[in-house]
C-alpha cells in the first residue's frame, strides 16, 4: 500500500502488532524508520526525504554557509544527498556525516565515493548520546529533523558545543510544533518543540549571537491532506 512516497509491505505492517489498526501500524513503523532508517525500507524512506525535506535541507545549508577551510559535522545526514551541496562549494572543505543508522553510513559512502576517495568526506554510525569525535576540533555543525529523537536535549547541546572551536557555529533546523502536530506519523516516538524553546536551548547552552529564520512552505498533499510544512533554522555562535 501506499501513503504519500513510502510503500509498506502489508506482511511487514502485521508483523509490526496484528490487532493494531493498519493505517497506525502503518505510522508506526513509518515514524521508526524515520528515526533510524534500516533495510530496504529504511533506503526508500532515505530517498524520499530528500524530496520532502529538499528545501529544509537547502534553508540549512544556506545558514550554514560552508566557507573556504570549513571542517563540517552533520548529525543525520540521511543517505547524504546534499553532501554535494557543501562539498563543490570550495575545495578546502572538510565533511563528516554522523547517523545512527548504519544503512544510511553504507548509503551515503555510496553517493558519495568521490568525495571519500579524496578524503573529503566521512561518514560515521553512532548515537547522540556518545558523540566520539575530539572536543575544539569542528568549524561547523548542524542537524537537519533530528532534535525530535534527542533523549536529553540538553546534554547534546553541551556535547556538540565541546566540539566546535571557538567562534564555531551550531545551527538546527527542524519544523515547529504546531507544524510537526498535522502530521500523523509524528504520533510515534517524536517530541515536539516551539521556535522559542529551542531558541531557550540554545542561549542556556551559552550559545551567543543567535540567528533565527522561519520559512513556509509551498502548500502540499501530504497523507491525503493539503498541508503547509515550516521549517525553522536556528545558528549560535561558540564563544
Amino acid at each position: 500500500m501506499y501513503h504519500g512516497r513510502f510503500q509498506i509491505e502489508i506482511e511487514s505492517l502485521n508483523q509490526v502488532n496484528e490487532e493494531m489498526d493498519l493505517k497506525e501500524a502503518d505510522f508506526k513503523l513509518l515514524g521508526e524508520q524515520l528515526r533510524k532508517p534500516d533495510g530496504e525500507m529504511g533506503i526508500q524512506v532515505g530517498e524520499a526525504m530528500n524530496s520532502g525535506n529538499a528545501a529544509m535541507n537547502l534553508h540549512s545549508i544556506a545558514i550554514v554557509n560552508p566557507s573556504p577551510d570549513d571542517l563540517i559535522l552533520e548529525i543525520g545526514m540521511g543517505n547524504g544527498y546534499f553532501v554535494k551541496n557543501i562539498l563543490n562549494i570550495d575545495p578546502t572543505i572538510s565533511y563528516i556525516g554522523y547517523d545512527y543508522s548504519m544503512d544510511m553510513v553504507k548509503e551515503s559512502e555510496k553517493l558519495n565515493g568521490n568525495f571519500v576517495k579524496q578524503g573529503k568526506a566521512k561518514f560515521i554510525q553512532g548515537d547522540i548520546a556518545s558523540i566520539p569525535f575530539q572536543g575544539e576540533s569542528i568549524t561547523k555543525i548542524f542537524s537537519v529533523n533530528t532534535i525530535y529523537f534527542w533523549e536529553d536535549t540538553q546534554k547534546v547541546m553541551q556535547d556538540l558545543k565541546r566540539l566546535l572551536q571557538s567562534n564555531g557555529e551550531l545551527t538546527i533546523a527542524f519544523r515547529p510544533k504546531k507544524n510537526m502536530e498535522q502530521f500523523p506519523v509524528t504520533e510515534f516516538g517524536f517530541n515536539f518543540f516551539t521556535k522559542e524553546e529551542v531558541k531557550e536551548l540554545f542561549e542556556k547552552s551559552g550559545f551567543k549571537s543567535i540567528e533565527v529564520t522561519h520559512i513556509y512552505e509551498p502548500e502540499e498533499e501530504i497523507f491525503g491532506k493539503n498541508l503547509i510544512k515550516e521549517n525553522v533554522v536556528i545558528k549560535g555562535v561558540k564563544q
